[in-house]
């Protein structure tokens, strides 16, 4: 009880209609960098009215890989889908 306690500025932030919200414990992403990079980019694409496909976020998200040195990152479907889960 004390350790929900300690941390209930965390849980209190989750939105109660989110995707986290329903899970029975937290997920993070091994590669939350890229993720991260990936929300600011699909944010700037979405502000120029550009169209985004998931085969576009997987080039995407490979690119910012290779730029922050994760040569082990692989942009299948599965992470795709989760990625939208997650973060969309």
């Amino acid at each position: 009880m004390s350790d929900i306690l300690k941390e209930s500025d965390k849980w209190l932030s989750i939105d109660p209609n989110s995707y986290q919200a329903k899970l029975k414990r937290p997920h993070t992403s091994p590669v939350v960098n890229i993720e991260d990079a990936l929300i600011l980019w699909i944010q700037k694409a979405l502000e120029c009215n550009v169209t985004i496909t998931g085969a576009i976020i997987q080039q995407k998200a490979l690119r910012f890989a290779e730029l922050l040195g994760n040569n082990d990152f692989k942009a299948s479907i599965g992470w795709l889908d989760k990625f939208k889960q997650r973060r969309i």
